[in-house]
């Protein structure tokens, strides 16, 4: 077997270490994915890491709220009741109401998860604040 050989057998080992570092990589990158995906949900008072999935604003007679659907499972909550088991109230008379509709929304537009407090309000799971992480 000549140089040539070799180093064309050497190339060959390198370029399949490559690919398996990538694929290990990749296989890591989507265990850390999918380890960041069963932790969004909601439990005793608080959604974490959670999607926007509804924005519900009323106007006029009916009020000045907001409701709001996440891809968490709202009935864990046990602080609370969420309306129809899956919507968390904003109160329109809330001092704050437009920063944190404002943080729902770009999470919302940006499909990015969002982490919501709530506490046991008037009308079922209150909206305390809202935050993202990156």
């Amino acid at each position: 077997m000549g140089i040539t050989e070799k180093m064309r057998i050497g190339a060959g080992s390198k370029r399949r270490a490559r690919v398996r570092k990538s694929m290990k990589l990749a296989f890591g990158a989507l265990l850390s994915a999918a380890s960041f995906a069963a932790a969004a949900d909601c439990s005793v008072d608080m959604c974490s890491n959670v999607s926007i999935e509804q924005i519900y604003v009323e106007s006029g007679s009916s009020g000045n709220s907001t409701w709001i659907r996440t891809s968490g499972t709202e009935t864990n909550l046990s602080m609370c009741s969420p309306d129809s088991s899956v919507y968390v109230w904003l109160d329109g008379n809330m001092s704050q109401k437009k920063e944190v509709l404002s943080l729902l929304m770009m999470a919302y537009a940006l499909d990015k998860p969002v982490s919501i407090r709530l506490y046991n309000g008037a009308r079922g799971c209150a909206i305390a604040y809202a935050f993202l992480n990156r």
